[in-house]
C-alpha cells in the first residue's frame, strides 16, 4: 500500500492530535480505489479537525482521478460509521471476525465506500 497524502495536526511541538491519509492500492485491478484514514485524539474531537483532514483527502483523491474512496472500521465504531454516513459513504461489506482488538477478541470489520464520480478510466 502506498500513502499518497498524509496530513498531521499538532498541538505544540510534540503532541500529535490527528492525522488524515489517503492510502493507494498498488495492484492494477484496485488502482481506482483509495482508502481514507482519519484519526483525531479524543480530547481534540468536535473542533473541525477531522473535517479539514477529510477535505484534504477528498481533494487529493479527486486530483489523482480516483473513482472510489473506501473506509474500514469495526462494527462497534458507531461514531465513525455515523461520520462516514454523513459524508455520503455507504456500507459495502461486513467481514465477520476480520480483525483482532488489543484484548485479543475478534471483531467484525465494516467496509464503506464513497463514489467520487470522477468518470470512467480508459481500459488498457
Amino acid at each position: 500500500m502506498n500513502i499518497e497524502s498524509l496530513d498531521q495536526v499538532q498541538c505544540g511541538e510534540r503532541t500529535l492530535v490527528g492525522y488524515g491519509s489517503l492510502n493507494l492500492r498498488g495492484l492494477q485491478w484496485m488502482s481506482h480505489l483509495g482508502e481514507i484514514r482519519v484519526i483525531i485524539a479524543e480530547a481534540h474531537r468536535r473542533r473541525g479537525l477531522g473535517h479539514v483532514l477529510t477535505e484534504r483527502v477528498f481533494e487529493t483523491a479527486r486530483e489523482l482521478g480516483l473513482l472510489k474512496l473506501v473506509a474500514q472500521m469495526t462494527r462497534e465504531q458507531i461514531g465513525a460509521r455515523r461520520v462516514f454516513e454523513r459524508l455520503g459513504f455507504s456500507p459495502e461489506a461486513l467481514l465477520t471476525d476480520w480483525v483482532i482488538d488489543r484484548s485479543g477478541r475478534t471483531r467484525d470489520m465494516m467496509i464503506m465506500s464513497y463514489d467520487l464520480g470522477a468518470g470512467k478510466r480508459s481500459r488498457t
